[in-house]
């Protein structure tokens, strides 16, 4: 009993709380308490673990975040999305990554304090699949209600990204490669339902190296009747989950005019507004700067000073915000990132682990990575380098 019981699994509950209920003051007193927490279990790591060098990486550049989010609101200036006609939330410069990243250490410490086992996640996994297909249907619905006031009928699912964040859940279900990739099949699903490029891609690309991995390391070992049935087993749902993504793709295709303009969108390189906000803010940074705004940015939200929306690129965001100080310590966090998932010791969550690096660093170059992280994969991250840190321990 006091195995479900825990604050490990009351804190992951009341994260997936949040993303189901309706904005109100109870959601936002429920984020505020939740930050709380987790801001005493970043401190809690860094002062009662040896850390791993990438959150030690990670603690510099949420540092880094929260000094220029504080510099900003002291400041008092209002910023304008333009594209958006709306004023921009300046206390979401810091919220957003905190509720991204300092869960990652609340759930190290945790795992660390053995209050979270593999079966826990497998468990959460089963939870956190239902909470991202409720959150794909409710975002539909929103959009149905105000679909009479658009002018367009294109809509993407951003809930798509939410179920891209499953894939190394998933894999916590390694001695059971059928529920691994029903999960896996299922996610897919919704990321193409969605129609986000990005969110596609970066699946297409994990499902490759997942299907690479399942298949070969069955042959790793020893060869006994067992091995080789689980191998055929493992290729026999390998080809099943490519037959099923290519099939859903095919549907689409033929069904879906807007699905027909974003495939016709990506293979001629089109990013439709995005690539004016990438021209104007590299263009910004290399040629428009002066030797301050260079090495040290123009501040938070700097990017809605250049152009009409955030940049949707963690690169550009921070070179315009924080500068070359920025990128730096950016590139000094992904690098660290990198190496741990190329030593990672603890070998059943490995895969696992070098997904969420994928997942991550993929999703740098068009999206807004380390601002959104979602709980599925700060959990998975923190998990994994948990029980690789007590691997560690052990050798």
């Amino acid at each position: 009993m006091k195995e479900i019981f825990n604050i490990a699994n009351l804190y992951t509950f009341l994260w997936l709380l949040l993303l189901v209920m309706p904005s109100s003051r109870l959601t936002a007193l429920l984020l505020a308490s939740l930050l709380l927490v987790s801001m005493y279990y970043w401190v809690l790591a860094n002062t009662r673990y040896e850390m791993p060098s990438m959150l030690k990486a990670l603690n510099v550049f949420i540092v880094m975040i929260i000094i220029y989010g504080i510099i900003m609101l002291l400041g008092g200036e209002v910023y304008y999305i333009r594209e958006g006609g709306r004023v921009a939330n300046n206390i979401e410069y810091i919220q957003k990554p905190l509720q991204s990243l300092l869960p990652i250490y609340a759930f190290y410490v945790f795992t660390r304090k053995g209050l979270i086992k593999e079966i826990s996640i497998r468990w959460w996994t089963i939870a956190f699949l239902l909470v991202g297909i409720y959150c794909f249907y409710n975002a539909i619905q929103q959009y149905e209600m105000i679909r009479t006031l658009s002018m367009s009928d294109e809509f993407t699912n951003n809930t798509s990204y939410l179920m891209l964040a499953l894939f190394p859940c998933a894999l916590f279900f390694y001695k059971k490669p059928l529920y691994q990739y029903i999960i896996l099949g299922i996610c897919i699903f919704f990321i193409i339902s969605g129609f986000k490029r990005g969110a596609s891609l970066i699946g297409a690309l994990c499902l490759i190296l997942i299907i690479w991995d399942n298949i070969h390391s069955p042959q790793r070992g020893t060869k006994n009747k067992s091995n080789s049935m689980r191998w055929i087993l493992t290729v026999a749902i390998s080809i099943t989950i490519i037959y099923f993504t290519w099939y859903i793709i095919d549907y689409y295709s033929q069904t879906s005019d807007y699905f027909q303009y974003r495939i016709e969108q990506t293979v001629s390189g089109e990013g439709g507004a995005r690539n004016t906000i990438y021209n104007q803010l590299i263009k910004h940074y290399f040629k428009e700067t002066n030797l301050a705004e260079f090495l040290f940015g123009m501040g938070a939200n700097g990017t809605l000073k250049v152009t009409v929306n955030f940049a949707h690129n963690d690169w550009l965001e921070i070179a315009t915000d924080n500068g070359l100080l920025g990128l730096v310590i950016y590139v000094v966090f992904l690098y660290r990132f990198y190496i741990r998932s190329k030593k990672y010791r603890y070998p059943n969550l490995r895969l696992a682990f070098r997904i969420c690096f994928i997942i991550y660093t993929v999703k740098t170059f068009f999206s807004m990575s380390y601002a959104d992280v979602p709980i599925f994969m700060s959990c998975a991250i923190g998990v994994c380098l948990g029980f690789d840190s007590m691997a560690q321990k052990e050798t």
